[in-house]
């Protein structure tokens, strides 16, 4: 039976962080692996020891007594909260916490109330990183403010070696990226950005005979991926217009760099943005042609407590292309498209650390027929995304199931990059699986993945190890849509162009901070594809994939 010591409990004095004592305890030398834990704590008067100054590390304490300890804390927190956010860190929060968590019996007993006190720690940490959010971003904006104009970029260099793959010969290929951005404040209110965008692949090498050669063709291409000017307190909201990167939601519809009008601005609790998106689309009604679509767009987000709500409409309209000799070609009458999407991203559960993604996407496309291009005339197609989430920072571990799937007349993906988590962007359902797949085909139509990812996070905080598997499989409802172009059959329509597409995508990866603004990322991925067939219906070749990547933000 555990004992209730109360002795070293009054013998303790904890009071609140404005009487916290300047030094460190007398009896924690400076070499201990502690100390620098104990000195955290103690300088912002979380806890202060005995009496005559020393922490007696080596007292044994009951759980009752740690409970108390954790309680008292606690009251310290929120009483801190109270008169300075910025005096409490997140793993401040995380580690009472985890205190709290461990002790949750005997709070009961002392007549805590634990579930509130779980609520409130989950109020209290998401306050505390909305406020720093928001102090980050008014400190980001000051500065900007000040600096006319500022100058930066990011680098990434990425080398791979195909060790099986599907087309043998010139297997290793090596690809350097170079972004460098302009920011300027023209005014007050007015602001504008250009990133131009460097990418050169294939370089040279040298040969087994020392004589020095290219190894191959130099492919280089340059784009400006970031154009815009902002426009600050516009109509009770903010403007910008040119290209930039946009994403919504779960990035099952948009998550690229188009061109648009972008209108926002926060009703009530409402965020709503209104965007006219200007932007060619490759072979949409044609293979050797680029559309011309323009598409109205209405995004609504909304917080509810640990949930964040999203709707997305988007109405497109498509009656001309741009044929390969330039000139436009009316090939189709009448063409649009209609995308609703909407879903949740928030906590399931807090005390389990269960955080969720749902998102769905309803598509309608239509056509009149022109010249027999088409087999038929109208899609209703559906894709959705559910995913948990279990992130226990205790733990340093994170486990992550997720399910994304859509049907035969699936229409509904405008533009995805699926290659953003390099840049610490957006983890989108596809990346892993676009690595091997080397992009998704007719907007991931008629196919299904089920993803199980597990995350390991050291205490240096330098490295990340992670390990991901995703079963990508044809659904069973093969032909069932109406817009597959006449010189491909109904078999094969799926993301891979397979006659039958099953395969397991293995990914291991391994990720570490050299630097505040580098990291190298290693990793293998291998996809067994002993159960697809080509659009022959011929076996497919299982591949793998060795890569390393640097990536510097200067």
């Amino acid at each position: 039976m555990k004992r209730f010591i109360l002795i070293p409990a009054l013998l303790l004095v904890l009071v609140s962080f404005s009487t916290a004592m300047a030094g460190t305890f007398s009896d924690v030398p400076e070499n201990h692996w502690a100390y620098d834990a104990i000195e955290k704590l103690q300088s912002k008067g979380i806890l202060l020891g005995y009496i005559d100054g020393t922490f007696k590390g080596d007292k044994t304490l009951s759980r009752y007594t740690m409970a108390m300890l954790t309680a008292k804390m606690l009251a310290n927190v929120e009483q801190a909260l109270k008169i300075d956010h910025s005096q409490v860190t997140k793993d401040d929060i995380e580690l009472l916490e985890s205190l709290a968590f461990e002790f949750a019996d005997e709070l009961s007993l002392l007549g805590t109330n634990v579930n509130s006190l779980f609520d409130e720690l989950n109020s209290v940490n998401e306050e505390v990183a909305q406020l720093k959010e928001d102090a980050a971003q008014l400190k980001k904006q000051t500065v900007d403010k000040n600096q006319k104009v500022r100058i930066g970029g990011e680098f990434r260099l990425l080398h791979t070696d195909a060790v099986k793959t599907q087309t043998p010969g010139d297997n290793v290929h090596t690809s350097g990226e170079m972004n460098f951005t302009i920011d300027a404040n023209i005014s007050e209110k007015v602001s504008a950005s250009v990133c131009w965008h460097l990418y050169l692949q294939n370089f040279g090498n040298r040969d087994f005979t020392g004589v020095s050669s290219m190894g191959g063709s130099v492919t280089s291409q340059n784009d400006v991926d970031i154009a815009y000017i902002h426009i600050e307190d516009f109509a009770k909201g903010n403007m910008r217009f040119g290209r930039d990167f946009y994403t919504h939601g779960n990035a099952l519809v948009l998550n690229d760099y188009v061109d648009a009008v972008s209108y926002s601005r926060k009703v009530g609790d409402l965020d709503m943005a209104l965007n006219l998106i200007y932007d060619r689309q490759n072979g949409t009604y044609a293979t050797t042609s680029n559309d011309f679509h323009h598409i109205w767009n209405l995004n609504i987000d909304a917080k509810r407590r640990k949930h964040n709500l999203y709707f997305g409409y988007y109405a497109q309209t498509q009656k001309d292309d741009i044929n390969a000799a330039g000139a436009v070609a009316n090939d189709t009458k009448n063409a649009e498209k209609e995308i609703l999407e909407f879903g949740s991203k928030g906590v399931l559960c807090h005390k389990t650390h269960l955080d969720y993604d749902l998102g769905f996407v309803h598509s309608n496309t239509k056509i009149d027929r022109f010249a027999g291009t088409w087999i038929g005339l109208e899609d209703n197609g559906m894709m959705h995304h559910f995913a948990l989430k279990w992130d226990d920072p205790r733990e340093r571990v994170a486990v992550k199931v997720a399910y994304t799937a859509a049907n035969a007349e699936y229409n509904g993906s405008i533009a995805l990059d699926n290659d953003q988590r390099a840049y610490d962007g957006v983890e989108t359902p596809f990346d892993d699986i676009d690595r091997i797949m080397g992009g998704i085909k007719n907007n991931f139509a008629n196919t299904k993945d089920l993803k199980i990812q597990a995350e390991y996070f050291p205490n240096d905080q330098r490295h990340t190890l992670r390990l991901a598997y995703d079963k990508v499989e044809e659904r069973k409802n093969n032909g069932n849509s109406d817009f597959i172009p006449v010189g491909q059959t109904p078999d094969n329509y799926n993301a891979a162009n397979f006659n039958k597409l099953d395969m397991g995508i293995t990914t291991i990866e391994h990720s570490y901070k050299y630097r505040a603004n580098t990291r190298i990322r290693t990793g293998f991925t291998a996809a067994d594809n002993s159960s697809c067939r080509d659009a022959l219906n011929g076996k497919v070749q299982d591949e793998q994939l060795l890569w390393t990547e640097i990536y510097s933000k200067f």
